[in-house]
């Protein structure tokens, strides 16, 4: 039998043999790592945000006076309303965008506009759109108990009335401001309907104040298009230009009420505030050339007959 031999000492290798990796490239890793981390979350919140619009989309209501109705607005001897004209726009899958209107909200705002309000929350909307809901809540002759107008204070205590109805919805919300709708008085508004223009600022005021403590709330600049509109100059919508010249296409003689083209305009307005955080998706979302929307609804109207 032969002893057995010796067991080596235990050794580990140099120090040098047992590096995993240049430091260089480790540290090259982790900054692609990292950069691909970034790249990613990005990615992922423009999707979140761009689902949230379409969810919104999916189920409109508007609500709303005369400009939402469409009035007086034929296009290829059609009727159209407002809701017709941004159903067309939207690109994504969604259901017809509803419409709850009153010519005669002029009246009584307060009784009226709570009719259209308990409709609206019937149809358990993703979206209320209301251009003009608050017009006749700060416009008018009337009080908030139905009366003839005594001060101008009375039509901020009839605002409030309105505000306390659009409180009813929950879900994401679009709220029309006061336009100046001084070339329109002798023609379509009498002077007694028109607010005192320190009056007009302190609505709009009010509005921005409240709108501003409601994140599902955003007011919709109806007082800058209309601007816009009647100053004949050219502007832009998103990435579609109205040229110079195109206030008489755009705005009736009544200087009060939008044609089929300026419903467009007010849709326009609509999808690109609503977009107005990633305009890239912007176009996947919406249609935006005024011809194209008005064959769309053309055709529309045409199968629908």
């Amino acid at each position: 039998m032969h002893p057995h031999p010796p067991t080596p000492p235990h050794t580990h290798p140099p120090t040098h043999l047992r590096r995993t990796g240049h430091p260089h490239i480790t540290r090259l890793f982790l900054v692609f790592g990292l950069v691909l981390l970034l790249l990613t979350g990005s990615c992922q919140t423009a999707v979140q945000e761009d689902r949230t619009v379409e969810t919104q989309l999916q189920r409109i209501v508007m609500i709303g006076a005369s400009a939402t109705h469409g009035f007086n607005v034929v296009h290829q001897g059609s009727q159209i309303h407002l809701a017709q004209v941004l159903d067309q726009m939207i690109l994504v899958p969604h259901e017809p965008v509803q419409s709850h209107t009153d010519l005669f909200f002029f009246a009584y705002s307060v009784q009226r506009g709570s009719q259209l309000v308990e409709q609206a929350l019937a149809d358990n909307p993703t979206l209320i759109v209301g251009v003009d809901f608050l017009f006749w809540f700060g416009y008018g002759q009337t009080n908030r108990e139905g009366n003839t107008l005594t001060s101008e204070e009375e039509r901020l205590q009839l605002l409030e009335e309105g505000l306390m109805l659009l409180e009813q919805f929950t879900c994401p919300m679009v709220v029309g401001d006061f336009p100046d709708m001084t070339p329109a008085v002798g023609i379509m508004l009498a002077p007694t309907q028109m607010p005192a223009s320190e009056t007009l600022t302190a609505l709009n005021q009010r509005l921005h104040e409240w709108a501003n403590a409601k994140p599902h709330v955003r007011v919709f600049p109806l007082s800058r298009l209309v601007d816009s509109m009647r100053a004949d100059q050219d502007f832009s919508i998103g990435s579609y230009e109205w040229p110079a010249g195109s206030s008489a296409k755009l705005l009736q003689p009544d200087q009060l009420h939008p044609t089929a083209w300026g419903l467009v305009a007010i849709c326009q307005q609509i999808a690109n505030d609503m977009t107005s955080d990633y305009p890239q998706q912007r176009e996947r979302l919406f249609e935006f050339e005024p011809e194209t929307i008005l064959n769309r609804l053309e055709t529309q109207i045409t199968s629908d007959q």
